[in-house]
């Protein structure tokens, strides 16, 4: 099971914007990450990795609240964040 609580979440830095989002998501943190986003009902939809900053396309998501968990070197945190047009 996904948690929504992070490992070592002080020393994560990890930015994502905007939030609620149209479009697309932006991710910015030091050195890789990985994202995996969950729908609400914790269902995985999707993961890719960035090195630094990456963006992830909302357009084909209904509106609603979905989870972007982020791994990073330092950790593991999951954010939530709304579609909305």
């Amino acid at each position: 099971p996904t948690g929504l609580r992070g490992d070592n979440y002080s020393e994560i830095n990890i930015s994502m914007y905007p939030n609620p989002a149209a479009n697309r998501i932006f991710f910015r943190t030091e050195g890789m990450a990985e994202v995996e986003i969950y729908d609400g009902s914790g269902n995985r939809l999707s993961g890719f990795q960035f090195s630094n900053t990456g963006a992830y396309s909302v357009e084909n998501l209904p509106e609603g609240v979905y989870m972007a968990r982020i791994k990073t070197a330092n950790g593991t945190v999951t954010k939530r964040f709304a579609v909305n047009r």
